[in-house]
C-alpha cells in the first residue's frame, strides 16, 4: 500500500458510490425489483493543484504510476466537517455483517453526524463506509449501533479499529498514467481512485 502525499494539494475532488445492484423487470409486467448484491465500493476522481514538479512532482508522479500495480491509500475530503476526536472507536463484537455495525469506545452522549465516513482497516486493507440512516446518539457507556453504507465487505474482528478521518484506498484507474510537459515548472495530476473490494 502507497500513501499519497499531501503534496500538491487537492484542488477538486468528486466522490461516487459504485453500486452493483441490478434492476430485475417482470417480464409479463407489474412491479419492478431492485436485487442489491455485494461489492459496493467507493471511487473518487481528483484534480489537484499545479505543483513544482523538481520540488514534489516527481515523488507524487512515482506513486500515481506505482498505484496501478498496487493499492494507494489518501485521505477521503469531508469539505465544512472539521477533525475532532471520536474517542476510541472499534468494532464493539465478532459477527457483524450486513449494514449494521456495533461500536465501542465512543464518547458517552455523543452524537455522530448521518453522512459521516469513516475507515475501517481489515488485514492491512483500508475500507471506507459512511453512516447512512441517521444521526446516532452515543449510549452512556459509549456504544452505538452504526448503520452504514455500503454492507460490510469484510467480517471485521472484534476490537477493529474505526478512523473518522476517513481514507480511500485502492488502485489508480486506467492503463495509462499521463502529465504533460512543458516550458512551465509546475503541473498538476489529474486520476482515479477505486476500491478494489
Amino acid at each position: 500500500m502507497i500513501e499519497l502525499p499531501a503534496c500538491p494539494p487537492i484542488k477538486e475532488a468528486v466522490p461516487r458510490y459504485i453500486s452493483f445492484a441490478v434492476d430485475q423487470a417482470p417480464v409479463l409486467g407489474g412491479t419492478d425489483s431492485r436485487i442489491v448484491r455485494m461489492g459496493d465500493r467507493w471511487a473518487v476522481d481528483v484534480e489537484t493543484y499545479p505543483v513544482e514538479y523538481a520540488e514534489h512532482g516527481m515523488k507524487y508522479l512515482s506513486r500515481l504510476v506505482r498505484g496501478m500495480k498496487e493499492t494507494v491509500r489518501m485521505a477521503f475530503r469531508e469539505p465544512g466537517v472539521k477533525p475532532r476526536s471520536y474517542g476510541t472507536p472499534v468494532v464493539a463484537s465478532a459477527g457483524s455483517a450486513g449494514t449494521s455495525l456495533p461500536v465501542s469506545g465512543l464518547i458517552p452522549g455523543d452524537v455522530i453526524k448521518e453522512g459521516k465516513f469513516f475507515s475501517m482497516v481489515i488485514g492491512g486493507t483500508s475500507f471506507l463506509y459512511q453512516v447512512a440512516v441517521a444521526d446516532v446518539t452515543v449510549s452512556g457507556s459509549g456504544t452505538a449501533t452504526l448503520q452504514i453504507e455500503p454492507m460490510l465487505r469484510r467480517q471485521p474482528a472484534a476490537g477493529t479499529a474505526l478512523d473518522f478521518e476517513p481514507k480511500i484506498e485502492g488502485f489508480i484507474q486506467g492503463n495509462e498514467q499521463s502529465w504533460n510537459v512543458s516550458r512551465s515548472k509546475y503541473l498538476p495530476f489529474r486520476f482515479t481512485i477505486k476500491e478494489r473490494a
